[in-house]
This record gives C-alpha cells, structure tokens and sequence, in this order.
C-alpha cells in the first residue's frame, strides 16, 4: 500500500468500526490498516475489524497490558509498509477527500517530510446508544502553515491531520515513549527541526471530536490526561 493507516484503540468498539468505515469512505484507496488494541478486549477488537468492509486490508496487534498512547503508536508505524504514514486514532474522522488531497501533495512536494491540512474540532455528546455531533468549529481558523516558533509556544496539530512519510522517523525520532501525553506536540517540534511540512488551507479535510464529559473508555485523552499533558508539556 502508498498508505499506512494506524489506529491506536481500547475498548471503544463503536468507535473503532466508526474508524474503520471512515477509511473504507476515502476517495483514495490504495491503504492499509494497523489496528493496535492497546490492552483492550482482544475479541472485541477482532469481531469489530472482522465486520469492517476493511477487514481483507487490516492487521490487528493484540497487547495483553496497555503501555499507552507512544508504545502503541511506535508499534504500529513499526509493523507497516506503507511509503506514508497517518494516526487516525479511533475516535477521529476524515473528509472523503482526506488521503486524496495529502497524497497529492506529498507526490507534487518532494521536499515535504509530511503535510497537515485544515481542521475542524467536533464536540460530541451522548445520545441513546451513541455519540453524536452537536457543535463544530475550526481549529486554527486561517491557520496556513506549521512553523517550529509558533509551535514553541502552543501546540497548533492534531495527528488525524497528518500524513507524512515513513522515513521521517529516520530523521526525526519516534514518538517518546517516557512521555504519557502530548507525544504529538514533541514529535512535532522535532518534525520541524529536520524538513519542511506542507499545508492545505482551505475547506477542513480533518475532523478531531472531542467529547467533554464523557468519563471511562470513552472519555478522550484532551480531558482524561489533562493533568499529565500540562505536566509533559512544562517539563
């Protein structure tokens, strides 16, 4: 495949195969999927892929502990093949036109060690069974490029927003796997350092949903580690 997709999951099946049909919607086709269930229930996990229209295009790794969001991430990148490279953590989404539009870039821009594109935030809540969307609006509005000094002072990407090449981590190092929280922030400073990273401005290709007041399994990592990504980040 030009493209490995990597799932990092535990104990969210609904969300998983909501991933799982997301990938399956993209306009390119020309992927894989890494689902690593990070200490989750293993037959969960593989009931949920086994029902996805990916399941001919998706390997599952099985941890029988969790070690968190690096190690699982390390590991999925480690085990593809794909020339490119995208987190889509299960909760997230993409616009049909996502993987499309980045690898497009990413051909034209060879320079380019990766490309983020514009992003909305999407505040679900629960209802009945499920989560739905009730509010959406930009991250970043007018947001245009990644640059290392605005990235220094807050971070302003999402990994669902990020397809970059494989052999960046030759340049740039994995994702630090002594940090519990923002691995994405540090990863991308170090990004930055070593290559240029695309944009595409314009319409949001990316869909990072947030849920506030969801607690457990469902909750996300923004709320449900805030103390340890304040901690991470300040030293």
């Amino acid at each position: 495949p030009r493209v490995s997709v990597i799932i990092r999951t535990k104990d969210r099946p609904a969300f998983l195969a909501r991933a799982l049909a997301d990938i399956c919607a993209q306009t390119f086709t020309d992927w894989d999927v890494i689902v690593v269930n990070d200490g989750g229930d293993m037959d969960a996990v593989h009931a949920t892929v086994a029902g996805s229209s990916a399941v001919r295009r998706t390997i599952v790794f099985d941890s029988p502990a969790p070690h968190g969001r690096c190690i699982a991430a390390n590991a999925g990148i480690r085990a593809s093949s794909g020339e490119y490279v995208v987190l889509h953590d299960d909760d997230d989404r993409w616009d049909p036109r996502f993987l499309e539009r980045t690898v497009e870039w990413l051909d034209a821009h060879p320079s380019d060690v990766g490309v983020m594109v514009s992003t909305s935030i999407i505040y679900e809540e629960q209802q009945g069974d499920g989560w739905v969307e009730v509010e959406r609006t930009p991250f970043w509005a007018g947001m245009s490029r990644l640059s290392l000094i605005e990235l220094l002072e807050i971070n302003r990407a999402v990994p669902i927003s990020f397809l970059y090449r494989r052999s960046l981590h030759e340049s740039a190092g994995w994702y630090d796997e002594s940090l519990e929280a923002v691995e994405d922030w540090d990863f991308y400073l170090r990004v930055v350092a070593v290559g240029s990273v695309g944009f595409i401005p314009g319409e949001p290709l990316a869909l990072w949903t947030q849920r506030p007041r969801a607690r457990g399994a469902e909750a996300n990592s923004m709320f449900a580690l805030g103390e340890q990504r304040t901690h991470d980040a300040t030293t």
